[in-house]
């Protein structure tokens, strides 16, 4: 999705994906925006909107999670309990 995103189209190679990974985890946009070379959505309604577009797609998956505290601290404990959850009923 980011790939079409960014650059209005899939990426080459990526359709070939035959399977998506065995979980997924999604960080929403909580955490408050910091300038750098590799980001480049600014505002916070482009950021939602764009998460909005990965919630949905992930929640169709069979294993995702997603993350939404505002502490990176707190972000990284959800993820680890999410793993946790994941490989328990994995069965």
């Amino acid at each position: 999705m980011w790939g079409e995103h960014a650059f209005e189209r899939v990426p080459a190679g990526l359709k070939r994906l035959e399977t998506w990974p065995d979980l997924t985890l999604l960080c929403a946009p909580t955490i408050p925006w910091e300038a750098d070379p590799l980001r480049s959505m600014p505002r916070l309604e482009d950021r939602l909107a764009l998460h909005a577009a990965y919630a949905q797609a992930v929640a169709v998956l069979p294993a995702h999670a997603i993350i939404d505290a505002t502490a990176h601290e707190k972000r990284l404990d959800q993820a680890v309990r999410a793993f946790q959850n994941f490989v328990v009923n994995r069965g």
